[in-house]
């Protein structure tokens, strides 16, 4: 018979090392690289003292698309 321990090692061996997670720490999960896919497109909206600054980004490209500014 396998003990609850035996099996606990063994699922724990099966995950990524400490070295090799070292190596590529930036990776992103499958569902955060769908969403980019899923919502294209990011509203950043910067408030600074008086002014208003938004921005429209299409995430896949990491491209600006439109930006402005508004005084109040």
């Amino acid at each position: 018979t396998l003990s609850t321990r035996s099996l606990f090692v063994q699922a724990a061996r099966t995950r990524r090392s400490g070295g090799e997670a070292a190596k590529r720490p930036n990776m992103e999960s499958c569902k955060q690289r769908i969403n980019t896919h899923k919502r294209p497109f990011l509203l950043n909206v910067f408030f600074y003292r008086k002014f208003i600054h938004p921005k429209v980004m299409h995430r896949p490209t990491r491209k600006l698309n439109s930006v402005s500014i508004t005084n109040t």
